[in-house]
């Protein structure tokens, strides 16, 4: 208390004899200077934090009271129980107890053989062999009456291989005698001396003490499954391939088929168990992975595994190095419906959750600024994929989405058809979705410095993207708006404009001149072999993309439908995936309700500066069958008035009198050659390829060499045709 508060607080004192105060001879009055009752508080008070630990009784709260102590009681009752009947539920199982005894016995046992007691087995086993093949060439040479010179002979060096390996066996007995020894010492010792020990002091029942003792410890050390038994165990459903099978077996039988039946050395292989199946790390000696995917059918009979479920990928490491993937009865258990989205919850800038892959882990794809194509033949799951991205892209909160369907008057998605902004099913309104997207695409780049969006159209509420997708491609081919597709493929990437494309096929009989190549998402669900190498590359099918192996939906039975290889973004490795699913009601649901909440509108500024009117109908009419028939034999007599060039004239002309379907480059120049000198004896073969490559219709891979196809010089003489006639 500070010097000034006392002194403006104090009042006057009387004078104190001390003595009388020390030595008082009546009750003590205490005189000085009086304090007010209140005063200021210290100028600095500190606070302490909360603490759970520090401040919790160390006598629990349960033992306080007697309810408390009645309640933990009857926990533990009830905890005791359940173990109780765990433990009795366990003994039939590999974790009960006498499994674990039996298991820790034997493990006891294999250390205490060790090394040397395997190659004494061994040698036992082959001075065993030895010696009935001995006896069996003696006997022989005893009763034979031709050669019996020759015959003896090779029972005297039988009997020497007999006797050699006795006396190896011997030598490795002898040798091994003494580490065996010392570890059974360690290992059976302490266990006799207990059991002896206990038998002396108390008898019957300290020896069944010491036993008790015993068994506890060969329990405690079988207590774990071995590592290829404990990834079949554990789950029984996790690494059945065949039933009883273990990656162990699994492996054996792998290696046995590859060398013994396939004729492929293995240098190192590796099994790992999965849910799906089994997954095996191989590496082959003066091999490559492409010898397996030619005998990969020879393999599946071989390891008596279903059609389609071997899959072989290369490694990125080394050529020798491949990963074989044995799916199951069913890969795809557990997956679950497309999840619910609701009105404008999603961006396009994320990835798009459209499914599963082996592992279970969600299959994300990116379309943001990036085209895709799917490829699958009837009864594939194509238009099941193709629900899956508008369920996604329609739920996105900055993109607007367009239909185009001339196929199947825009059946494929009809179920979540009100979620759409623009849908054609005719020529015309299909043609006019195009020209709006294009121009689109076009102009918005003079948009990026006005808004401040750098180099690319960043999508956002106010300023979306657009995704135009267009099931049935072949049919807008057909309808000759391809050119339309192909200069938005080219510019739209910059401007946020993309298209999601299906066809049943990826050769130009049904794309016509589009490169699937050039597409940055390329999903292959089942379909042919020469889709899947138009789609990826020559040798995909060698890599591993199998797609022509799944098998599309037959009536009732779904196969392998919606289960695709995606390449694009972060899928490079040839792992099937497979598309979500959802009803037909959910669908309707979904896109009723994304409609009700208002659906994302194009901004102003493309509008505006692509002089696009949105206002217009659209006629909504389906064309006919009977406008289309016209319509192609229309187009057809005028292709047909067009004269081709004589080089493409000439070669569908041989290929067609050879009755082939392709050729090599050597041998059609032979053929052209041989049919008309005057025109083609100079001909040489790099100005075959070149012309040939410059109509579209170059040579490409048959069978082990390149060829020409005549369905290419067809699609190339058609296409060369239907320009000439448009340009006139």
């Amino acid at each position: 208390m500070s010097e000034d508060f006392a002194r403006s607080n104090s009042t006057p004192a009387d004078v104190v004899d001390l003595d009388a105060y020390r030595h008082p001879t009546g009750p003590r009055v205490i005189q000085g200077t009086v304090l007010p009752k209140t005063h200021p508080e210290p100028p600095y008070a500190p606070e302490l934090d909360d603490d759970p630990i520090g401040d919790a009784p160390l006598i629990p709260a349960w033992i306080r009271s007697k309810e408390g102590r009645r309640a933990r009681a009857k926990y533990a009752w009830r905890i005791t129980k359940r173990r109780a009947r765990k433990s009795l539920r366990r003994q039939t199982t590999t974790h009960g107890t006498l499994p674990r005894i039996v298991r820790g016995t034997r493990r006891t046992h294999e250390w205490v053989r060790g090394t040397e007691g395997i190659r004494v087995t061994t040698a036992k086993d082959r001075a065993h062999h030895k010696a009935k093949t001995a006896r069996a060439a003696e006997r022989k040479a005893r009763w034979t009456l031709m050669d019996r010179d020759l015959m003896a002979k090779r029972a005297e060096k039988a009997k020497v291989e007999a006797d050699e390996a006795a006396l190896e066996h011997h030598k490795l007995k002898k040798a091994a005698a003494r580490a065996t020894t010392l570890r059974a010492a360690a290992a059976y010792g302490p266990a006799l001396a207990a059991e002896t020990c206990g038998y002396v002091l108390e008898h019957g029942l300290g020896m069944a003490a010491a036993t008790l003792l015993t068994v506890s410890v060969a329990a405690w050390r079988g207590r774990r499954l071995d590592e290829d038994e404990a990834a079949f165990y554990d789950d029984p459903e996790r690494s059945i391939l065949d039933p009883g099978m273990t990656p162990r077996a699994f492996g054996r039988m792998l290696r046995d088929a590859l060398e013994e039946d396939l004729g492929i050395n293995v240098a190192d292989l590796h099994v790992i168990a999965h849910h799906w199946g089994f997954e095996a790390k191989v590496q082959l000696s003066k091999a490559k992975p492409a010898d397996v995917t030619a005998k990969l059918d020879d393999l599946e009979a071989l390891l008596i595994a279903r059609p389609g479920s071997l899959l072989v990928q290369q490694s990125a490491k080394a050529r020798p190095l491949f990963t074989l993937r044995a799916l199951g009865e069913n890969p795809w258990a557990g997956q679950k419906p497309i999840p619910y989205r609701a009105p404008k919850s999603v961006s396009c800038h994320d990835r798009a959750d459209l499914g599963v892959e082996l592992s279970q882990q969600p299959l994300l794809m990116n379309f943001l600024r990036t085209n895709a194509v799917f490829i699958g033949g009837p009864g594939s799951g194509k238009s099941n994929a193709l629900l899956s991205v508008a369920e996604y892209l329609t739920a996105c909160r900055d993109a607007v989405v367009w239909d185009i369907d001339l196929g199947s008057a825009g059946a494929g998605l009809d179920p979540i058809g009100d979620a759409i902004a623009r849908r054609a099913t005719n020529k015309v309104d299909a043609r006019r979705l195009l020209e709006d997207a294009l121009a689109i695409s076009i102009t918005r780049p003079k948009l990026f410095k006005q808004l401040s969006m750098g180099r690319n159209w960043e999508p956002s509420e106010t300023h979306p993207a657009l995704y135009l997708i267009i099931d049935e491609y072949p049919a807008l081919v057909a309808a000759g708006l391809w050119p339309l597709v192909a200069e938005i493929i080219r510019t739209g990437r910059k401007s946020a404009v993309n298209l999601i494309m299906a066809a049943q096929g990826a050769t130009k009989s049904f794309l016509g001149s589009a490169d699937p190549g050039a597409v940055q998402n390329r999903v292959a669900l089942p379909c042919r072999p020469q889709d899947v190498t138009q789609l990826f590359d020559g040798g995909a099918i060698g890599e591993g993309w199998a797609a022509h192996k799944l098998r599309p939906s037959e009536g009732k039975t779904l196969n392998d439908v919606s289960v695709a290889y995606v390449r694009g973004g972060d899928h490079v490795e040839p792992i099937p995936k497979r598309f979500n699913y959802l009803d037909d009601d959910s669908f309707e649901a979904r896109g009723t309700e994304r409609r009700q909440a208002g659906l994302v509108a194009l901004d102003g500024n493309s509008l505006a500066i692509a002089e696009v009117d949105l206002s217009a109908e659209l006629t909504g009419d389906v064309d006919r069958f009977e406008k289309r028939i016209q319509a192609v034999e229309e187009i057809e007599d005028a292709d047909d008035a067009v004269e081709l060039p004589p080089l493409i004239a000439a070669a569908i002309e041989v290929l067609q009198n050879a009755e082939e379907t392709a050729m090599t480059p050597g041998d059609l120049l032979t053929a052209l050659q041989a049919h008309n000198p005057a025109a083609f004896g100079d001909l040489n073969p790099v100005t075959l390829g070149r012309t040939l490559s410059s109509l579209g219709a170059g040579a490409r891979k048959w069978g082990d060499a390149r060829g020409v196809y005549l369905s290419d010089l067809l699609t190339a003489a058609a296409t060369y045709r239907r320009a000439t006639a448009q340009s006139a």
